[in-house]
């Protein structure tokens, strides 16, 4: 019996806030997520500020370089420096040269190439 009443009360109780969900209507405040307006157009993020302010710094170091050449071996000197120090970031060259052995497993037909 007692089960009877607990459902009879619980379906009361859904029937009713059905009811009156039905004569609420949503407000434009009651939909708006983001209360403070968003900008226009592109914004900068504090990282991408970070690596524009660590590439204008590498920049003016490379341009003080440029300016510091003052002779011909001054130039060769550079060249020899950044040769070498992209060498080390890439790891360096192969010892030996190898056959390539390029193979074509497929194409792609559009206008223009094969």
């Amino acid at each position: 019996m007692q089960n009877k009443w607990a459902l009879l009360c619980v379906s009361v109780l859904i029937f009713t806030s059905f009811t009156l969900a039905q004569d609420w209507t949503p407000t434009e405040a009651d939909l708006t997520v983001i209360k403070t307006p968003i900008k226009e157009g592109p914004t900068i993020t504090p990282f991408l500020h970070y690596l524009l302010q660590k590439a204008w710094e590498q920049d003016d170091r490379r341009a003080e370089k440029i300016r510091a050449l003052k002779s011909e071996q001054d130039l060769m000197r550079l060249q020899e420096e950044l040769r070498a120090s992209l060498l080390k970031n890439i790891g360096g060259l192969p010892e030996t040269k190898t056959p390539l052995n390029a193979r074509v497993l497929g194409t792609v037909k559009q206008p223009g190439y094969r």
